[in-house]
């Protein structure tokens, strides 16, 4: 027993000491947090990669020469397993990147039925047909898309989903905060035979009521609660989002970095509040950061960005000198369609300069210039003016495919 206490405490003590140097030389230049998720992983698997090292002859031997060559094997074996920790992490990263989406229920289709989208479907004849898209060739395609072939301008057999409470959570980009829930119809020769609406943690929605949600994965709780009412399965009314704060790890979580993904209690402040009418979102909208600053706001009408939204960049002073907030980004939308954008330019920190929260990268204490971008009544590109920091016009690009008056 005493010798099984020793090696356990020179394991853990070797292990511990190269582990958490490399954790924090990986968090002090990390951009991204991908370092901190590698070094979070090491800490944590490195234990188990001295279950497989123990058993090399070479340890079995040291530990059989008493008390000294059991304090050996453990810390030599608890250096060694910390590079035998970085491949089995890797490891790790693919097998939950191929299980995660067998849990989540979004991700795939139900007893392969052929998966199409709405714009796929034309109702004819009181029955769905499917039309696919323009030149796809479904036969080359993989389970389930390569079920679609069989129902190519024919009555429909397969899914199709909507997602509604869906709200873009920037103007240069597409992505958007989670959604809140999905309705998923099923067909059989042509006709809706079966619905069902489940939030984005996979569970069944009630058709009316107040609902709230949380997503657990894998028994961990991510924190991130949206709440609000439910009228004809469809988000109605003002709805609640939560965003998850992350705190700093105290001893014992930098110990154990497994533990800081349990947090004994949830902390989460408010992401966005949002009216949805029949699942659409409607009027102000405003999103904040985790330190309460509006970093997005705008008009929703009709379920569509509508007259000016703002973008805009802050920076904690707990996390470095610099401090906003300043403008970010600006745009003018017209039924959901971008017309006008106008971006603004900070100038980078330097490298040895960034911490783990600035993901941005970008000093709002030091504005560098801005571009200018116009957009055709169809969204096509027209123009892009480039100011620098004095507001004098720098570059000029125009595109001559664009039919518009800003040419």
């Amino acid at each position: 027993m005493t010798k099984i206490l020793l090696e356990m405490l020179s394991v853990l003590a070797s292990g511990w000491l190269l582990a958490i140097s490399f954790s924090l030389y990986a968090q002090a230049d990390d951009t991204f947090g991908t370092g901190m998720l590698l070094a979070d992983a090491i800490l944590t698997l490195f234990p188990i990669g001295y279950l497989f090292l123990r058993w090399l002859p070479s340890m079995k031997k040291n530990r059989a020469e008493g008390f000294w060559g059991v304090i050996k094997s453990g810390l030599l074996g608890g250096v060694l397993s910390v590079f035998v920790a970085i491949p089995l992490s890797f490891v790790s990263f693919f097998i939950f990147a191929f299980l995660a989406p067998l849990v989540s229920w979004q991700y795939h289709a139900p007893n392969n039925l052929c998966p199409a989208e709405e714009e796929q479907l034309v109702l004819k004849d009181g029955r769905y047909y499917f039309i696919g898209w323009e030149d796809a060739d479904y036969s080359s395609m993989t389970s389930p898309f390569d079920q679609c072939a069989d129902y190519l301008n024919r009555p429909f057999t397969g899914y199709s989903e909507h997602r509604y409470g869906q709200v873009l959570d920037g103007i240069t980009t597409e992505v958007s905060y989670n959604y809140i829930l999905e309705h998923r119809l099923f067909y059989e020769a042509g006709k809706v035979v079966r619905t069902e609406a489940r939030d984005t943690c996979g569970e069944l929605v009630p058709a009316d009521g107040y609902y709230e949600f949380s997503c657990t994965t894998f028994g961990v709780t991510d924190h991130a609660l949206k709440k609000g009412h439910i009228k004809d399965s469809k988000p109605d009314g003002v709805w609640e989002s939560y965003q998850p704060v992350y705190e700093k790890p105290g001893f014992l979580a930098t110990m154990f970095p497994i533990l800081k993904y349990f947090p004994p209690t949830p902390n989460s402040v408010l992401e966005y509040k949002v009216l949805f009418i029949e699942g659409e979102p409607e009027g102000p909208f405003e999103a904040y950061s985790v330190w309460g600053d509006t970093v997005l706001k705008g008009t929703y009408v009709n379920g569509k960005r509508d007259a000016l939204w703002e973008e805009i960049l802050v920076h904690h002073p707990d996390y470095g000198d610099a401090r906003g907030p300043v403008l970010w980004n600006k745009a003018l939308y017209a039924n959901g369609q971008i017309v006008f954008h106008e971006k603004y330019n900070y100038e980078l920190f330097k490298e040895e300069d960034l911490k783990d929260e600035d993901l941005f990268g970008a000093n709002p204490n030091k504005f560098t210039g801005s571009q200018k971008i116009y957009y055709g009544q169809n969204g096509e590109f027209c123009k892009e003016l480039t100011y620098d920091k004095n507001g004098s016009l720098s570059n000029e690009i125009f595109s001559s495919k664009c039919n518009s008056d800003f040419n």
